[in-house]
């Protein structure tokens, strides 16, 4: 072992200005010059030759950054509007693959489907199942498509991904990775048909599908047993089990320590902060008729936006047109309005341009068509 010659040096940095914008590392640079007989050098010794001659080698290009794509005006984060999904393995079965589809303010996992292949027909199958038990199998309801479905072919009917073919808004929107089978053309004709929009999260970023991340991530780390478990049907009743667990009896501290169910199934009364909405007697009353209750936090109207929505209109459209003689006249033009104009008249975005009164006779004979 010796100290690097002067000669040795002055080769690097000669080796360096003809070959950096080729090689672009030290690493390469040291091979580079065993390679060409020019000098026999560590990657170490090259690399610390530079950096004492000012020399900085130019590196590979940065990839810029890709911002985060918002998710469309209509989805709005409330129950029932924004699903995730995603597939997984396990070590004990090479091959086989689980598929979830969660809902992501509620956190319910609404499938969890044990399959031998990961493709976009596992894909439909996970949605129908998912739609299904969330009572919006009406959104299925095309006898054409069920038909085509039944057959195992989907024809193209050159719709964009994004668009149901009508103009409609869609009803709901499926998060996912950029996966082939999310990005299949099968899923996408599936996806817009159903009245369900996409959003892909950017490549190699699992923190924009996070909640399916993070559902995985208790699935494994509680049931290591899992990775262990070589019989699909063995395996297929344990993912049944933890599904049934993680809805019904597992406390969750983003939705306030309640089940999932309590959050998305349940009926819910949500509300501000205010001393009657902390009230023994109005929390005994909820108790009564089996509601849930849950509070926003302190400042913050987002919480509660529903509610301030409604009001907002209620202000525009009643309340401000003109002073009111009394309070009689002014409390029939709110019942006049209410029932006359925003539940038989009124179209909303979130409810796939239906009227309140619409949107709840489909959802009402899809929950009776269940039973």
């Amino acid at each position: 072992m010796h100290a690097l010659l002067e000669w040795e040096k002055h080769a690097i940095v000669a080796l360096a200005a003809e070959w950096e914008r080729v090689d672009l590392s030290h690493r390469k640079l040291a091979h580079r010059g065993s390679r060409l007989d020019m000098v026999y050098v560590s990657e170490s010794s090259v690399l610390r030759v530079l950096t004492d001659a000012g020399v900085r080698l130019p590196g590979l290009p940065r990839t810029a950054p890709r911002e985060r794509t918002p998710f469309p005006d209509w989805a709005e984060l409330v129950p029932g509007v924004v699903w995730v999904y995603d597939f997984t393995h396990f070590s004990g079965l090479p091959g086989w693959c689980a598929i979830a589809v969660g809902a992501v303010v509620s956190k319910k996992c609404l499938t969890l489907n044990l399959t031998a292949e990961e493709t976009s027909t596992q894909v439909e199958a996970a949605f129908i199942d998912a739609l299904t038990v969330d009572g919006k199998a009406w959104l299925l309801g095309d006898e054409e498509f069920v038909a085509e479905l039944a057959t195992g072919h989907v024809s193209d009917p050159e719709l964009d991904p994004d668009d149901d073919g009508t103009g409609a808004v869609p009803v709901l929107l499926a998060v996912s990775d950029n996966g082939p089978q999310m990005t299949s053309s099968v899923t996408a004709r599936f996806m817009a048909v159903a009245r369900i929009g996409q959003h892909f999260g950017r490549p190699g970023t699992p923190n924009d599908r996070a909640w399916i991340e993070s559902f995985f991530g208790h699935l494994k780390t509680e049931n290591p047993h899992l990775d262990q478990i070589s019989d699909p049907a063995a395996l297929r009743a344990e993912l049944e089990h933890f599904r049934e667990h993680y809805n019904t009896v597992r406390l969750h501290e983003g939705i306030g320590y309640v089940t999932p169910d309590d959050e998305h199934v349940s009926c819910a009364s949500n509300s501000d902060r205010g001393s009657q909405f902390r009230s023994r007697k109005f929390r005994k009353a909820l108790k009564k008729h089996k509601l849930h209750g849950s509070m926003g936090r302190v400042g913050a109207c987002g919480d509660n936006a529903a509610m301030e929505s409604f009001f907002s209109l209620l202000q525009k459209n009643v309340l401000d047109r003109h002073p009111w003689a009394s309070r009689l006249e002014l409390r029939l033009a709110i019942v006049s309005w209410i029932e006359g104009v925003y539940h038989r008249k009124r179209r909303q975005r979130r409810l796939g341009k239906l009227t309140p009164v619409e949107f709840e006779t489909i959802m009402m004979e899809a929950v009776a068509l269940a039973a």
